[in-house]
């Protein structure tokens, strides 16, 4: 993975999306994730995501990811 060519990639889609803050934090969350794993196949519990990104609605943390 090349960290630096997913940041650009991911911020040239944002000017076409206008992705929200939970949006954002939940991609470089995952992102960094990914980067300290060495793989972009992981699995990670929707409870700990929840808690470490302060979201509290399980609903909202759907439809973020979905986005």
């Amino acid at each position: 993975m090349n960290y630096i060519y997913q940041i650009k990639a991911f911020w040239l889609a944002h000017e076409c999306y206008q992705f929200s803050t939970k949006e954002i934090a939940l991609y470089f969350y995952l992102l960094e994730l990914a980067n300290k794993l060495g793989t972009m196949h992981f699995k990670r519990q929707n409870n700990k995501i929840m808690s470490d990104l302060a979201i509290k609605s399980y609903k909202t943390l759907v439809s973020t990811k979905e986005r």
